[in-house]
């Protein structure tokens, strides 16, 4: 109890912690321990990580994590170099007879859908059956079909001219 305030054994002090250099190294291992756990999870990552290179990897490492070495550069660098030297020899040892490149060059990764394309697949997706009989469809639409699918199923390309009396 501390000035009429009871404090649990997990209770955050009042005051921030002094030493945040300890905090920083321990938010830092923690990023990089999921940095690696989340590209030698995924095989596809991990290949690309490694097919990239040291040099793009150790750019694309210290451009989203190099604030937390201010400004050493060299640090960053090191340390690029030491998780990229983890993740090759982690690829090494779980596919020994396989490159990352050769993995790659086998597996289609396809790109995303375009906005129009997406809206074309949705627009050739309606499918409509029509519960009608036939001698009503033989009198207001061309065909008789009982399913019309695609984008034209509300269109009047399936109407009949409205016969005109004579």
């Amino acid at each position: 109890m501390a000035n009429g305030v009871i404090v649990g054994p997990n209770a955050h002090p009042l005051l921030p912690s002094t030493n945040l250099r300890r905090q920083v190294a321990e938010i830092v291992k923690a990023n990089i321990r999921q940095l690696l756990t989340d590209i030698l999870a995924d095989k596809l990552g991990h290949a690309m990580a490694v097919a990239a290179g040291r040099t793009h990897f150790r750019e694309i490492f210290t451009r989203t994590m190099g604030a937390y070495w201010g400004n050493s550069r060299g640090d960053a660098d090191h340390m690029a170099n030491v998780v990229y030297d983890c993740v090759e020899r982690a690829w090494k040892d779980a596919y020994q007879n396989q490159s990352a490149f050769a993995f790659l060059d086998a597996v289609h990764v396809p790109s995303p859908e375009s906005d129009t394309e997406r809206e074309r697949a949705i627009e050739d997706a309606w499918e409509v059956e029509i519960a009608s009989s036939e001698a009503v469809l033989n009198r207001y639409y061309r065909g008789s079909a009982r399913v019309r699918k695609g984008r034209d199923i509300f269109s009047s390309a399936w109407m009949r001219e409205p016969e005109r009396p004579q």
